[in-house]
């Protein structure tokens, strides 16, 4: 597999739902508005019955930039879904879709970038696409608990845990060891383990095979709020990754489309969001913001105090 920059053509894929599509969306914006105008984006968009309406809203996107769209359905799978667990609230089945990409994406594609929906991509994604993985299955990220992971899972400790959410695969690899079969054996054979579904299954086939890029790529929300796991990812880094974040990914519940989320950079969620055809949901979120904080104000010094998207504002009593 050779990485051709003259071509400049990136391939990504998200796996999504209806439930979901805004949040796509939103992604989306920030990769067109961030991306270098030369390249070429091909998006791949795995799913199950998605409507016209969300399909015509990822289309009008290429009002920022155009690109390429395929839309694969994944229903025909199912009875591969059907045995394998879902154990998160805000989880759906669409996250095992990834494992199926092989079966629906073009065979001419070596490689490809997958990204989660929760996320906003605020580098030129030519940068990750472009990162020599020739020898590798994988370029991924370190996970935030990533120490705590391994324990749990019994990897060698040297081959570290990564967060799946945003992986650059070499798909060429991945075809000469039988993907899919690998992971579903994997889960077979370690089911009482998994916990964390597909990212789990993923670290096992993948285990002593990846090349682990800068945590920027993936700065997970745990660099912002407190974090009780244990990683092994410097202070250093994880200073330089919260400062400057490539691609900034909303793990675990603080998700920045609720408006109790404690996340301090919720705000570029919503500057992404307004960039789409949710405007509205953009309006609605900020006033459900605006609700949460003044119900959470505390008093200081007979004024009151709360922050909105990243803005102290100072009210009299």
């Amino acid at each position: 597999m050779q990485d051709n920059q003259e071509q400049r053509k990136i391939n990504i894929v998200f796996a999504t739902d209806d439930t979901y599509v805004q949040h796509l969306c939103c992604a989306l914006a920030s990769i067109l508005e961030n991306k270098n105008k030369k390249d070429n984006l091909c998006i791949f968009i795995l799913s199950s019955g998605l409507t016209k309406e969300s399909k015509n809203n990822i289309e009008k996107l290429k009002s920022i930039q155009n690109f390429e769209l395929q839309f694969c359905e994944m229903n025909k799978y199912n009875a591969i879904f059907d045995r394998l667990p879902l154990n998160r609230d805000y989880i759906s089945r669409a996250t095992y879709y990834r494992l199926l990409m092989l079966e629906v994406l073009p065979k001419n594609i070596d490689k490809i970038i997958y990204l989660d929906c929760d996320i906003i991509v605020l580098n030129d994604i030519a940068k990750l696409y472009n990162e020599n993985i020739e020898d590798f299955y994988a370029g991924v990220i370190e996970d935030e608990g990533s120490i705590t992971q391994i324990k749990r899972m019994g990897f060698p400790i040297e081959n570290n845990y990564f967060n799946a959410g945003i992986l650059l695969l070499n798909l060429e690899k991945l075809r000469k060891i039988n993907y899919l079969e690998e992971c579903i054996n994997f889960f077979e054979q370690n089911k009482e383990k998994i916990t964390l579904q597909d990212q789990d299954i993923l670290n096992g086939v993948f285990n002593g095979k990846c090349k682990f890029l800068p945590l920027n790529w993936n700065a997970n929300a745990r660099l912002y709020l407190k974090n009780a796991l244990e990683h092994s990812y410097t202070k250093e880094q994880e200073q330089d990754a919260k400062k400057h974040p490539y691609i900034l990914h909303y793990t675990d519940i603080q998700k920045p489309w609720f408006g109790y989320s404690k996340h301090p950079l919720q705000y570029l969620y919503i500057k992404y969001l307004f960039k789409t055809t949710y405007k509205f949901e953009a309006i609605k979120l900020i006033c459900s913001i605006i609700i949460d904080r003044i119900f959470s104000i505390r008093n200081s010094n007979n004024h009151k105090i709360f922050t909105l998207l990243g803005l102290k504002i100072k009210i009299s009593r």
